[in-house]
């Protein structure tokens, strides 16, 4: 219903196919069997990441590999469009223990931040050599990547999930070093990922602050200012149920639905019901 909803509306995130927003939304998010089903065989090169990036949750790396190195070549070899694609990439080499042809793709990534000078992609390489030094056990050379990806990723892109991908791989490294700065970093990746929706990896941070004695939580931004009924309007919106058929299952007025609904809109600082149901899948694990 909220794939429909976004087809219908236009919605787009740049240029990724609403199904396959939604799609790395889910796999974010822990719910694998929404995801694939959200993306079933599509085969446009961004739907051939989150697929890849589905598989390797899966633990399909070999499976991923093909996947990732298909979108590279849909995309006419690599470039600014294939850096998340490479990115992963790695990850999927270093699941199969392929040190070897990770490092490959680091080289890939890194002449790519050379030649564009994009230092969003140079933060991306920096934390895929990190990944790569981290499985060589060389744990100074992995600090020291992860600091310069940090260097440009909290730049250009300090909301994005690479960036709370670094600081929580920066924190595990730290945590027999220097606990208290393995904490910090953990709550800044933390907070990354509420901010994005990751509650999957909410999950595991949180686990890593409980074993380093730390209780904090960075909780939901804007949820938590719903009434408890405003959430049962949001999820229902979420399902695409108009104002009459939220009216009919809560037995309230339509009118009443109506403000439930432009009151949701306003706390949460949406446009739309599109914007709203999104927001609802977003942060399904939140409540």
């Amino acid at each position: 219903m909220l794939l429909g909803q976004l087809r219908a509306s236009g919605h787009r995130a740049r240029c990724v196919p609403p199904a396959a927003k939604l799609a790395e939304l889910l796999v974010d998010q822990g719910r694998f069997e929404e995801a694939a089903a959200a993306v079933d065989e599509a085969d446009e090169p961004a739907t051939l990441v989150v697929r890849a990036k589905l598989s390797l949750a899966q633990d399909d790396p070999i499976g991923a590999s093909t996947l990732l190195e298909r979108a590279c070549r849909r995309l006419g070899g690599d470039s600014l469009l294939t850096a998340p694609a490479l990115a992963l990439l790695v990850t999927a080499h270093l699941q199969r223990d392929d040190v070897e042809m990770a490092s490959g793709v680091v080289e890939r990534l890194d002449a790519l931040a050379r030649r564009t000078g994009h230092r969003r992609v140079a933060g991306r390489a920096a934390l895929a050599r990190a990944q790569v030094a981290a499985a060589s056990a060389d744990t100074a050379a992995a600090r020291q990547h992860l600091e310069a990806a940090l260097d440009d990723l909290e730049v250009v892109a300090p909301g994005a999930i690479e960036t709370a991908d670094a600081h929580l791989a920066l924190g595990r490294l730290l945590v027999v070093d220097a606990p208290d700065l393995a904490a910090a970093e953990a709550r800044a990746a933390l907070a990354g990922y509420e901010r994005v929706g990751a509650t999957h990896a909410v999950d595991g941070t949180a686990a890593l602050l409980r074993s380093l004695g730390d209780r904090s939580r960075v909780g939901p931004k804007n949820v938590g200012v719903l009434t408890q009924r405003e959430q049962e309007v949001l999820r229902l919106v979420a399902q695409g149920l108009t104002n009459a058929e939220i009216a009919e299952r809560l037995f309230i007025s339509v009118k009443t639905a109506g403000n439930h609904v432009s009151n949701i809109l306003a706390k949460l600082g949406l446009r739309s019901r599109v914007e709203a149901a999104a927001y609802a899948a977003l942060h399904a694990g939140d409540r």
